[in-house]
């Protein structure tokens, strides 16, 4: 039962070589807008034009190829693809797991390298401009990367007789040299994300060699993530909005991890990482920048409340200064498009923070009921000063306007 995996891979390699282009001449003719914008993006990797001059080229010739008829069939099959390929793994997987332990070394590192092999070339075979044979090829190189994963990890148990982290290490610095291999910084999500994972695990693990059970870990993952943030703002990550979401990703997790054992450290670099973002978002400089405000008010809301892991009496009026200061953008910047994020955010800061403040510092003194009532009465005041100034004073009217009189 465990020749199924390789079968498998033979199988999708059979099927991949049966739809490929029959009579494909040297450069791919383009059929669709999505399969030209790729023929000129690959013409501009290998340096045959200039992307100025693809960019003419691709607004020239959109209007003629919006008007051709969009084939359904290639994605349908795409689909199919997915489906089939997932299916038969988990089959594959299933069968082979209860017999798995009996095989040998040998056989164990043959089947799973063998499938990264396979599934490699199967991924090679599909050099099309197709966006669908494109996203196929990504899923497949991700199957190869996943086996080479495997393999790896079976060489460092069994073969090397690793322990724990060093396993780690070999296999994610495996996956990672591959990923990166087949990434190359062009526009592949799936490369890229493994590339990240494997990069991220490398340092977490490496940091746990300096101080194991420290909140090094956690610094460490959040500097790949502050790094990965940083690249993709001048977009050195390509695609530069997955890089983006797998920075914040891991600013969000190492900061997390970090406060598990120095709270204060990552709730105040979380802190940190939302004013940044904040600062970005205002100047224009991070797109569209109502997500970046959602994100860094909420980092920074966040992290307030992790600080009091450490520091308990602080950590309430630390959130209240941040949410007024949010409610008191909101209000003053009203015309920005980012002025109702920031005030939704700060309205819910208030709301969890006032009633957590009031109870650290008064106690008993005041109760639940009075604490409920100041809060309702502190929002009800800052829903009357957002509604005077969005229409103005109900009490004033408006000035007359001057009638002039043509002699």
């Amino acid at each position: 039962m465990f020749t199924l995996l390789p079968l498998l891979v033979i199988v999708v390699i059979v099927v991949v070589w049966a739809v490929r282009p029959r009579s494909e001449p040297r450069v791919p003719l383009p059929t669709g807008p999505m399969a030209l914008e790729a023929v000129l993006r690959r013409w501009v990797d290998d340096g045959l034009i200039h992307a100025e001059q693809a960019a003419a080229i691709l607004a020239h010739e959109r209007p003629a190829a919006a008007r051709l008829p969009r084939r359904r069939l290639p994605i349908a099959m795409e689909a199919l693809g997915y489906l089939g390929g997932v299916l038969g793994l988990v089959g594959a997987t299933l069968l082979v797991a209860p017999s798995w332990e009996d095989l040998g070394f040998g056989a164990q590192v043959a089947i799973l390298a063998g499938s990264a092999a396979g599934f490699f070339a199967a991924g090679a075979a599909l050099r099309t401009a197709t966006a669908p044979l494109e996203r196929l090829r990504e899923f497949l190189w991700l199957l190869s990367t996943g086996a080479t994963a495997g393999a790896l990890a079976v060489v460092g148990v069994d073969g090397f007789d690793l322990d724990e982290r060093g396993v780690a290490l070999l296999t994610a610095g495996g996956a990672g040299v591959v990923s990166f291999a087949l990434w190359q910084l062009r526009d592949r999500p799936l490369q890229h994300m493994t590339a990240f994972v494997s990069l991220t695990v490398v340092a977490a693990v490496s940091a746990t060699y300096a101080a194991d059970g420290s909140g090094l870990t956690g610094l460490a993952i959040f500097l790949v993530g502050a790094l990965w943030l940083a690249a993709s703002r001048f977009e050195l990550v390509p695609p530069q909005l997955v890089g983006a979401g797998l920075g914040v990703v891991g600013v969000f997790v190492g900061c997390v991890a970090t406060s598990g054992t120095w709270a204060a450290v990552g709730g105040l670099l979380l802190v940190g990482s939302g004013a940044i973002g904040l600062a970005f978002a205002h100047r224009g400089a991070a797109r569209p920048d109502t997500v970046w405000t959602a994100l860094g008010a909420l980092g920074a809301l966040v992290g307030a409340a992790i600080v009091a892991g450490d520091w308990p009496d602080l950590a309430p009026l630390f959130g209240l200064a941040i949410a007024t200061t949010f409610v008191g953008i909101g209000v003053a910047q009203r015309e920005r498009a980012t002025a109702g994020v920031q005030l939704a955010l700060g309205i819910v800061g208030l709301f969890a923070f006032l009633p957590w403040a009031m109870l650290d510092l008064f106690g008993n003194a005041l109760g639940p009921p009075a604490v409920l009532m100041i809060t309702g009465a502190v929002l009800l005041a800052v829903a009357v000063v957002v509604l005077r100034r969005q229409g103005g004073d109900p009490g004033t009217k408006p000035p007359r306007s001057r009638s002039v009189r043509v002699a």
